[in-house]
Parts: C-alpha cells; structure tokens; sequence
C-alpha cells in the first residue's frame, strides 16, 4: 500500500510540474518563466553585452555576421541588427538539442555573471553552465518552420530584467534527397562513396539535409556527343544556367536507357567539358548534373546547391558580392558555409523532391523555349520570384506533375501579333494578348486545333490518346509575376478539363483565376487589412502596382468602372443596393471559409450572384472586353481549382 502511494505521489507530482510548464524532451528540461515581453528584451542593456557563438562540438549549423554581406539586401536583411549589435542565426531541428556558447563584456560591476539566465520569447528557460568566461547554453528546437528569439537577460534586485544579448534559433524539418554518381565512357569516378558522403554531411547535415549516394556501374553511350570531340559542351552563356544541346542529349539517353529514377539525382563524370578549368555544371533546379576531372568532393556539394535547392553563386549581380570574398560554398573559394539565406531557401516550400518526371516531360520551365536567351534570364527572375507564394506553389505543383500537357514558356514573337505565325505557331487562346497567350500543339503528329470555337477545344483537349504541347508566349514588355501566375492557373485549369473532365466554360476560367489571384493576396494580408476596404485596396497597389490592380479591385467590395464610375450591385431580387462595406464582409467570409450551416450558405448564395456581375463588370468595363465574347448571364458558379488549392 506505501508503495503505491508513493508511485501516485510521483504522478501528481509529474502532472503539476507539467501543467507549470515543464517540458522533458531528451534529456533537456526547460521551465516556463517570467520575463517582459520581446518589446522591452530587444533594447539592450549597456551594463553587459553577451555575444552568442558556434560550439565547437555543436551539430546543427550557425551563422555568425559578415559584413561582407551587406552589399546584398536580400541576404543583409537576414540578419537583425539591433544598434550596433549583430544578432546572430542558429539552425536546429524541430525538438533536438543542441548547444551554442556565448561570451559576455561586462561593463558595469554590479552585474554577477553566473546569475545571467538564457530564456526565449515563449517564456522557455534553458539550461547552461559558466566556465571562465563563456556560457554553454542547451538549445531546443521548436516545430517545424518555427523561429525562436534567445536572450541573455539579468535579473535586477528591484525585480526589473536587463537584455544583454540575443540569438534568432530557426527550426527546419529534415529532408532526404537521392543522388547518383554516373560515370560516362571511359571517366572514373575520382572519390570514394564515404568521401564525398562525409563531406556532405559536415555541410548539409547541419541544416537538416541528408544526402543518400550511389555510385553507378559506367553509362557507356557517346551518343550524346554531337560534335565528335569527346568533350561535353557546356552551357554557352557562360551563366551554367541552362542546358546545351549535348548536355539534353546525354540526359535524354540516359532517361531512355531504363536506369533512370524519378526520385534522384544525377551527376554525370565525364573526362572533359568544352571550357578549361571547369569542374562542374548544374543548372539550378534541375535533376542532372555533370562533373569533370579534377572535381572534388566540395564541388559536388556546390553543383547539388544549385541543382536540387537552386542556390545561386554569391558573386551573382543579385548579391553584388566580389567573387572569391566569402568563405560561402557557392563562391568561388574553398569555403564550406552556408549562411541563413541560404538555409531558408534549401528549405523553402518551392523545393520538393522527387517531383522529376524526366527530361522535357513534367518540368514546367525544364527546358526554356526562348529563342532570345537575354529573355529567358528576365523570364526567370520574375517566375523563380513567384515561388514564395504558397498559393502559387499549388498550382505549379497541379502543373509540374502532368505529362498530357508540358509547358514550356518562351516570348512572343512580333510578327504574331497579325496573324502570320508559321506552323509551330497557334492562334491565340482567349487570352490577354497584351501580355500571354497559350497555344497547343499535338506531340505526336503536330496537329493544330482549331481555335474559333471554344468547345472545339475542349473537346480535343479532352481525348485521352492526345498529348499536347502547351506553350506559353509571354510579351516581354508586359512581363510580370500576376500574369504569369494568371497563365499558370488556365495551365492548370486545362489539365483539369483533360484529367478530371472539370466542364470549365470561358468565363469560368477568367473568374476562377481572378478568385486565386486575390486569394493569394488575401493569406498574406494581416486580419486587420482583409476587413477593411480601404487597406486591402492600398495592400493590392503596393503589391501589384497602380497600373496591375483594378480587375481584382472588385473583390475588396469597390466596383469601379473608368473614371471612379461606380458600378451599383443589386441583390438577386433587386431589393438592395449593396454598400462597398457590405461586399467586402461577404467576400471576406468566402475567402476565410470561417461560416458554418446557414450562414454559410447564404453568404456563398450572395457570393455566387455577385460573381455573375463580376463577369458582367469585365464584359462592359474591363480593358479586355474587346478579346472576351462569354454572355456574363450564362455564368454558372465554377470552382474546381480554387478549392483544390484551398485544402
């Protein structure tokens, strides 16, 4: 009977310490605790400062300020700057330990540096221990994608806490990825499978990525050397950006030859690329990529960076950083670092393994179709620009998975403006041909359909034995990531049509498209601008741009027609006159999905009609209603894609 008191006196004494805010979690304890708020911890005391460092036996990655950096906006900006304290990045896994140290200047006599306490922006405590000056402090990663805010903070008598120090903890979920090392010819593989494994583990390892190598029997096929010279011909832009017509060939042979797996990588090895010097070449975001006699396990760490997570050189004009200056894995150095820029992009949403469906097949932009290649480098700006929008990455993905419809972009030509485009070169279809068109062409015999008739279309679209070609021109002076996102959605209301037998009708797609837009913007937006009218007009202009906004307008609740001309919105029975106040809370719900029952099939009833005056705004109003003949009045409600993207 004593003994099972004591078992139950264990056990409520556990359930109070938990229902405290204490968390067991290998091996670290951390205590919930008392502390101001992140607005007061952030100004940062003058009695002590607490620098926060890499542990030489820590496992997960960290990123120390460079100056270095400055020079690029985009990477300066990840780090915080608080006065002229740097605060430095940590990564770490969601729910693993690790330990970082930090040393501390003290300033002002009073301050006892074995009473600093190291304690987060959630109220956590974490462990630590003092030795001669510098602190150990066991970290603990939160969720998956959560950030953390450590401080070093020092209890006053008064009660009152002093801030000397700040650390940004970042927690990233791991990811595996597949690579292959395929000898061509006669090349051999010049490091061992543990070598080059080793290597990539000391620097991907660190932030979450684990990399499986297999190192193939040799790919014996010369085929793909078009000119006889024995050296592989690398991309001629001199930007390795893209692909050459020897590299396509090797990559098409070796898809054909049945070794080739969706789910990997491939670097090739191969004696000898068309320039000196070089070692390797990886397209950014591509599957395959080449090696070259003297390459090292540090260059298939590089060429992988620009492969699978689409990393960019730090010497590239977007980062105006001087080549050779960093100690950064993608400049040219024998460096190893990878900085938090850097880890937010390995980890990005856009980054998804496994989604290869071989060349020419199932990549959306695998191989560019711009004649002009300065174009493609605009092009690829403004497309790679729109894959921090989650909403965006839906649809791609709806996209990138299909091998009935590939698209491929490339920029519209001038003389197909009047109608004289050769074969290749399809009418237009019902697009905004101010800025795209899409156009069809059947891969197995070339055919061309007949764009008059709209159901025609569909109809051939439709027939499981075709497979089309979809090309998307873009008119390079109207280039843009809304109309390129726009585009991306008829692509995959298309594939839709053709899989699914989704009945879409003309004006469906144009409304559909416009509802995705907006909803994109709509989850970006703070609760406090999507109530209101007014900030979600201003949002859209500093978004899209005073001459990109006004077809979206509309969904904020202001009708305007030219001029400021209001457009009057009637109820389905015409007993009221809808205020812009009154439109905004019924597109707000719909676009929340926040009602239940009743409510919420009254608001979608009010929402449905209202899109048929939508659709009647842009027949009468819109600058494209010379292009569109849909009878708005026919508009039937149509969401199949939205709400495919809206799971």
């Amino acid at each position: 009977m004593q003994k099972h008191f004591y078992i139950l006196l264990l056990f409520f004494t556990c359930m109070q310490a938990y229902g405290q805010g204490m968390y067991y979690v290998k091996d670290t304890v951390t205590a919930k605790t008392n502390v101001p708020d992140t607005k007061i911890l952030d100004k940062l005391s003058d009695k002590a400062v607490v620098t926060f460092r890499d542990a030489p036996a820590a496992k997960y990655a960290f990123d120390t300020y460079n100056s270095v950096y400055d020079k690029a906006l985009q990477i300066k900006s990840s780090y915080e700057h608080i006065g002229s304290y740097h605060v430095n990045n940590k990564a770490i896994l969601p729910n693993e330990k690790d330990i970082v140290e930090a040393s501390i200047q003290i300033n002002d006599a009073g301050i006892k540096p074995e009473e600093i306490a190291f304690v987060t922006d959630k109220g956590n405590k974490f462990e630590h221990s003092y030795d001669k000056g510098i602190y150990t402090v066991t970290i603990l990663g939160g969720g998956a994608n959560d950030g953390q805010r450590l401080y070093a903070v020092y209890k006053n008598a008064d009660g009152t806490y002093e801030s000397l120090g700040k650390l940004n903890i970042y927690s990233y979920a791991p990811k595996t990825i597949n690579l292959s090392i395929v000898p061509v010819g006669t090349a051999q593989a010049r490091h061992s499978k543990s070598e080059i494994t080793d290597y990539l583990n000391k620097i991907y390892g660190k932030i979450g990525i684990t990399v499986n190598i297999t190192i193939e029997d040799a790919f014996d096929n010369t085929a793909w050397d078009l000119d006889r010279d024995g050296k592989l011909k690398t991309d001629q832009t001199g930007l390795f950006d893209s692909y050459s017509d020897e590299m396509k060939a090797l990559n098409k042979a070796f898809s054909s030859s049945g070794r080739w797996q969706k789910d990997r990588l491939y670097l090739f090895v191969l004696n000898e690329a068309d320039k000196a010097g070089v070692g390797g070449d990886m397209p950014r975001g591509e599957q395959f990529g080449y090696l070259f006699k003297g390459y090292t396990p540090r260059t298939v760490a590089h060429e992988i960076g620009h492969g699978v997570f689409k990393l960019q050189h730090t010497f590239n004009k977007t980062y105006q950083i001087a080549q050779g200056s960093t100690n950064n894995l993608m400049d040219y150095s024998d460096g190893s670092d990878l900085i938090k820029h850097q880890w937010d992009i390995v980890h990005k949403p856009g980054i998804v393994f496994g989604i290869w469906e071989g060349d020419d097949e199932g990549m959306l932009v695998r191989d560019n179709c711009f004649d002009n290649q300065e174009n493609y480098k605009k092009f690829k700006t403004v497309w790679e620009s729109l894959f921090k929008d989650p909403t965006f990455l839906k649809v791609f993905n709806i996209v990138n998975n299909d091998k009935q419809i590939t698209y491929c972009f490339s920029e519209l030509k001038d003389n197909e403006y009047k109608g004289t485009a050769p074969l290749a070169q399809t009418s237009p279809l019902a697009i905004d041909e101010t800025a795209l068109k899409i156009k069809f062409i059947n891969r197995k015999n070339a055919k061309q359909i007949n764009l008059e008739e709209y159901y025609e279309l569909t109809k051939q679209l439709s027939q499981p034995e075709n497979e089309w070609n979809g090309m998307i021109d873009v008119n390079m002076s109207k280039l843009n990531k809304k109309t390129l996102f726009h585009e991306l959605n008829h692509a995959a209301q298309f594939l839709l049509m053709k899989k699914n037998n989704v009945p879409y009708t003309f004006v469906q797609m144009e409304v559909e498209t416009r509802l995705i837009l907006y909803y994109s913007i709509f989850i970006s937006a703070s609760e406090d601008v999507i109530k209101n009218r007014n900030k979600m007009y201003y949002h859209l202009i500093n978004l899209l741009g005073e001459d990109n906004f006004s077809d979206l307008l509309p969904l904020t609740g202001d009708f305007r027609c030219g001029d400021d001309k209001e457009w009057p919105v009637l109820s389905e029975d015409n007993s009221k006159l809808y205020s812009y106040i009154e439109l905004n809370n019924i597109f707000y719900h719909w676009f929340k999905s926040d009602l239940r029952g009743k409510e919420k099939e009254e608001n979608d009833k009010k929402f449905d009609f209202i899109m048929k005056i939508y659709a009647k705004f842009f027949k009468e109003c819109g600058k494209e209603s010379s292009l569109y003949k849909w009878d708005p009045q026919s508009y039937t409600p149509n969401y199949h894609l939205f709400n495919l993207i809206r799971k």
